[in-house]
């Protein structure tokens, strides 16, 4: 006899009896129960005598877990193989011989996560009518959530500033991330989507210590609602794609060419790459519909630890590991351009966050890229709250950008104990904190093209399309 063994699994590889197996012997077009093993034991059974082919299909008790489905053919010597099941949701364990019998386990991992980036890259690919832009005729337009272009692109060099303006050098960078646009289970959930960008160096094997993590929040999406309509439609709205994934992973052009898109683009993974330092961006999609919550479950600390648990083991999984290597998740930087700073402090201020072990220790590192001037000292004060707080707190760093040298004179003193520097830019930095005051006038040499009218709001974007390089090669990472 040929037997089947369904076995439901967490991310921590515990066994779950919350979960149904169907099947189906007619290529999926009816479904009967699977044998369920006695009460407290956590496996449905499927004969496969005389069968060459099985659909399985997994629903989990818990909504907040995707069901998945799977087609498994039986081979001669009894044993089975699923060539095409997403290695996220189905390991096959191996086969168990006694004589002719054979019986193979296979595990369904529980996830509330489930990978959308090929549906949504070709949504992206395919913008309306009115969001079609030039460079979406380029054959290479929407391949990848990764811009494939391999270049010369400008990074702040390590310094900063050299005399009276910013400073930057070329890079050579060469894609070297697995991008994925990962989809959380439920209708109303905030966030649906998260993107998560996973450096091809760093290890998804045995060895692997616990993933580092960058999580970025994007300007606060309302502002532009108007502006861009489809934003109104979440989460699957075209300028969600464009807007808050495409244009904040890769740059667009010349960031330094205020003529052209370019500095309006945020170019994190060239940065990530730039900075030599392997991490894991996880950007959330937050909903423009909702100005005063837009992040939803992401504000909580308990659950933004779970999203990052929840993403590395997706990742493992998806490398062939039926569990991470390790229970706990690495070293972990907040990170935020714009109005996208708001979060932070309340992130750091719940008080449900308050006692959490991952806002008190697995944080370690907030990065504010340019808030609004008057919001300088009350986002300072916030990270200065949490940094003396937790298990060695003394190790918490602080990085703030900015451009306007008043907003940042108290936060200076709060930092280093004495006033800023008379004239600016400077940048004022040791091992745990740093202030780097950079105004308009600091980027005109770097920036061609760049004139008054519009210098504020492009630098505005320049520094968070610069200035997380600075973050990282600052960092504990």
């Amino acid at each position: 006899m040929n037997t089947l063994v369904f076995r439901a699994v967490d991310r921590r590889g515990a066994f779950s009896p919350a979960c149904k197996f169907m099947i189906s012997t007619d290529e999926g077009q009816t479904f009967t129960p699977a044998q369920q093993a006695s009460a407290g034991h956590a496996y449905a059974s499927i004969p496969l005598d005389e069968l060459a082919r099985v659909t399985v299909y997994a629903i989990p008790d818990d909504p907040r877990y995707w069901p998945e489905s799977a087609v498994f053919e039986v081979l001669p010597d009894g044993a089975v193989a699923c060539p095409d099941s997403p290695r996220e949701f189905f390991s096959t364990m191996g086969t168990l011989r006694s004589g002719r019998d054979t019986v193979t386990v296979v595990h369904f991992h529980l996830s509330i996560f489930r990978d959308a980036s090929e549906r949504l890259l070709e949504k992206l690919r395919n913008p309306p009518p009115d969001r079609w832009e030039p460079i979406m005729a380029e054959p290479t337009w929407g391949q990848s959530w990764v811009s494939s272009e391999p270049g010369l692109v400008p990074i702040v060099t390590e310094q900063v500033v050299s005399g009276d303006s910013v400073a930057f050098a070329e890079f050579a960078y060469a894609p070297g991330f697995d991008v994925r646009v990962l989809e959380r289970k439920g209708d109303q959930v905030v966030p649906k989507y998260f993107a998560v960008a996973w450096p091809r160096a760093l290890p998804r094997d045995e060895g692997a210590n616990p993933t580092p993590f960058l999580v970025f929040f994007t300007h606060q999406l309302a502002q532009n609602i108007n502006v861009l309509p489809y934003l109104k439609q979440y989460p699957d709205g075209w300028d969600y794609l464009y807007t808050s994934l495409y244009r904040y992973l890769n740059f667009m052009g010349n960031p330094l060419d205020a003529a052209s898109d370019g500095p309006y683009t945020r170019g994190l993974l060239p940065q990530i790459a730039a900075s030599g330092k392997n991490l894991v961006l996880v950007l959330p999609v937050p909903n423009a519909n909702d100005k005063d919550a837009e992040l939803g479950d992401a504000l909580d600390a308990g659950m933004m630890e779970a999203f990052l648990l929840e993403i590395q083991s997706f990742f493992f999984k998806e490398a062939g590991l039926f569990r991470s290597p390790n229970p706990y998740i690495g070293r972990v930087a907040l990170g935020a351009f714009s109005s996208g700073n708001n979060h932070i402090p309340r992130f750091l201020s719940r008080h449900r966050n308050a006692s959490h072990r991952f806002r008190s220790d697995a944080l370690r590192e907030v990065y504010c890229f340019d808030t609004k001037s008057p919001l300088v000292t009350g986002w300072a004060d916030a990270a200065l709250r949490w940094a003396s707080t937790g298990k060695e707190h003394t190790g918490k760093m602080i990085r703030m950008y900015g451009t306007n040298p008043g907003a940042y004179a108290p936060v200076h003193q709060a930092f280093f104990s004495k006033p800023g520097p008379a004239v600016a830019p400077y940048v004022s930095t040791h091992p745990m904190r740093t202030i780097a005051v950079l105004p308009e006038s600091s980027w005109r040499r770097a920036v061609a093209e760049l004139s008054a009218n519009d210098e504020g709001q492009i630098v505005h974007q320049l520094i968070c399309g610069s200035m997380l390089t600075d973050a990282l090669r600052r960092s504990g990472f």
